[in-house]
């Protein structure tokens, strides 16, 4: 009679052990051993690998993060503390001849000039080229320092030897449009405001510089066109500056604009929408006024005027 008892192998089926179940072999502890043994080994390769890049890796350059937070500072308009920044990684860096010294010294040098530090500027850079002879940035501007002071000659060669190290030097080839208009040499100027131009477009001042070479020179429709490119590239600048919320900075702009071209209709009208933003009443009216001067037809100018209180 059979048992009533299931065995185990009746109930789940054959038992397997580890060693003939060959579809899923199971690895003895020694046989791990190893494996284990190699990953010790190449986990510990790494660490010692990034040791030694740790070690290895230069060590941050003080004099760079000088000059970097300098330039940092200038950018946020913080001049007396980019200026400390700056002189002090003048010292580090010629302390062991650096490489970024020149260029560092140019930067604080038109910074001083930009803030009518004339001689200190031309004295950076002066130290620029004894660090680096032929830098032509800061031969070009060295030579607007001397031009301002009256030292055409100097500045003159100053500004040759930049387009010598450099002919695509925008900043020379103004600098000698400028000296050879002053000597009326216009043809001369002229050709180096248009290699200005094409190396950089974006230059109001040189196109209105060009302008009136040119209208000296009797070619008064292409001044006439230098005159338009101006106006657009410094309303666009403005523009730019109002849709940023940067209102003053955008008068400011829009001021230059209409002293540097009286009959920029569209610069005075968007003058006196800002004035009017700021309350400035009778600012905005002389504005609008100059608009309809120029335009008597300019429809914002005359909608805008009527709408102002009477004085």
């Amino acid at each position: 009679m059979p048992s009533s008892r299931r065995t185990r192998t009746e109930a789940g089926g054959p038992r397997r052990t580890a060693r003939q179940d060959s579809s899923h072999p199971v690895a003895s502890p020694r046989a791990l051993r190893p494996r284990v043994l190699i990953g010790l080994a190449l986990g510990l390769a790494a660490l010692v690998s990034l040791a030694v890049w740790q070690f290895r890796k230069p060590a941050p350059d003080p004099a760079l993060q000088h000059a970097a937070l300098g330039r940092a500072l200038h950018a946020l308009g913080k001049f007396e503390e980019s200026e400390k920044e700056l002189r002090e990684a003048v010292r580090l860096m010629a302390a062991r001849k650096h490489p970024n010294a020149a260029d560092t010294l140019v930067f604080l040098g038109n910074a001083l000039a930009e803030r009518g530090r004339t001689n200190d500027a031309a004295e950076c850079f002066r130290q620029a080229l004894a660090a680096r002879p032929s830098h032509p940035d800061a031969h070009a501007a060295l030579a607007a320092v001397l031009a301002k002071s009256g030292d055409v000659k100097q500045a003159t060669e100053h500004n040759l030897q930049a387009l010598a190290a450099n002919p695509s030097n925008v900043t020379a080839h103004v600098n000698l449009g400028v000296a050879l208009a002053g000597e009326g040499k216009f043809e001369e100027a002229v050709s180096h405001y248009q290699k200005a131009l094409a190396i950089d477009p974006d230059l109001p001042s040189t196109r209105i510089n060009l302008a009136i070479a040119l209208t000296v020179l009797g070619r008064v429709e292409e001044a006439q066109a230098e005159y338009e490119k101006a106006a657009n590239s410094v309303n666009a600048h403005a523009a730019k500056l109002v849709q940023e919320g940067r209102t003053n900075e955008a008068i400011v702009r829009y001021s230059e604009a209409v002293r540097l071209i009286p009959n920029n209709a569209e610069a005075h009208c968007s003058l006196g929408k800002l004035y009017l933003e700021q309350g400035r009443i009778a600012d905005a009216r002389a504005q609008f006024f100059e608009v309809l001067r120029i335009k008597p037809d300019h429809a914002e100018a005359n909608s805008r005027l009527r709408q102002l209180p009477v004085p």
